[in-house]
Parts: structure tokens; sequence; C-alpha cells
């Protein structure tokens, strides 16, 4: 089981509240003035226009707002979410870049986690190194894992979020090409992620 989350190739599992995609949100620009609104929910422009100039963009960003976390993250990549009574896992990927939030009921600690990574690749094909992230208020500690995929260099970070029950498990993945350690795309989303990231348990 833990092997099967760690490589967190996931399949769209039963949809309840929580497996809902957030919505693409859009900008309406009036007169140069930009109004978020949501594709099928009331939005209010307040002041009084004439002729106006306007603009209807889409928005770059969108918004996960479950498991006691928030945070932005980019418009474009895809979603997928298995929830499974009180485990719930959520994949959000970019060409280059993935965010993995897992919720479980079950204890796991940092350790046990890449443990399983461990064993999958083997030892003397995973270099693990400390990490510490601010996100958002929090600053909090994981493992960077380097490792090779199908002869495809690849970061992976992993951090325990708190809680009171159970398990809280982020992951980052970037796949940044040879010589480099993390890619753009990597970049801006974490950029994106670390400034709007909001702990809500």
């Amino acid at each position: 089981m833990l092997v099967w989350m760690a490589l967190s190739f996931l399949v769209l599992g039963p949809a309840g509240d929580d497996g809902l995609e957030p919505p693409l949100q859009f900008v309406l620009q009036v007169d140069g003035q930009n109004h978020p609104i949501v594709v099928g929910e009331p939005s209010q422009i307040k002041g009084t226009f004439s002729n106006p100039t306007i603009l209807l963009k889409a928005a770059s960003l969108r918004h996960f707002p479950y498991g006691g976390v928030e945070f932005d993250y980019p418009a474009n990549f895809s979603w997928e979410a298995e929830i499974d009574g009180s485990d719930r896992t959520w994949t959000l990927s970019g060409n280059d870049f993935k965010i993995i939030y897992f919720v479980m009921s079950e204890a796991l600690t940092l350790d046990e986690y890449v443990e399983a990574i461990r064993e999958q690749f083997g030892d003397d094909k995973i270099q693990v190194t400390f990490k510490e992230r601010a996100m958002g208020s929090l600053t909090v500690k994981g493992q960077r894992l380097k490792a090779t995929l199908a002869g495809i260099p690849f970061f992976m970070e992993v951090y325990l979020l708190p809680t009171q029950k159970g398990t809280r498990l982020l992951v980052f993945q970037d796949f940044p090409g040879e010589g480099t350690q993390s890619s753009p795309e990597g970049d801006k989303t974490f950029k994106m992620f670390s400034a709007s990231f909001k702990n809500t348990l």
C-alpha cells in the first residue's frame, strides 16, 4: 500500500464534494478594473458605467480548498482525486511538476513513507537530503529525494503536515531535466503555492 501511495499513479475515484475539481475562475475587466467571477455564481459589480469597455479573461490559477488546507495552483494543471471514506488523495499535474496531497486515517511517519520509496527504487538509486520549506505561515520540515524513473532524473519533496489524528502528507514531484535542480514550472508553481497556502485545521 505504501509503495502504491509513494508512486502516486492514481485514477479518478468516486466523486464526493471533495472530489470536485475547483472551478475555473474568470476575470471580467470593466474599464480597466478587474472583477473575479465564477461560472454559474452571481457576481455584483459596484459602480455606475456609461458605455464601458469590457474584457473577459480566464484566471491563471485555481484555488484548492480540501483536507484542511487551501492554496492556489496553475489553472492548466490536470485534476485527479481518489476519495475512499476518510482516506483521500488529490493529484494536480502540470507538464513537469506535480502536487500530491494525502489525507489518511492511518498514522504514518515521514520516514515510513520515504522508506517505501527507497524500497521501490533501491537504496543505492535514491539520494535523500533534509529540506525545510515555508508554506504560508507554517515552516515545515521534510525530505527531498533524487531518483531516476525510466532513465529520467526527478526530485520528490515530502512534507508531513500537523494533524491531531491520522496523517497529512504533501508531496511535490519535479522533472527538471538533466543538470538542473528544479523546472521553471516547478519554481513558478511553488512560489504561487507558498504565497497562498493556509492550514485551516
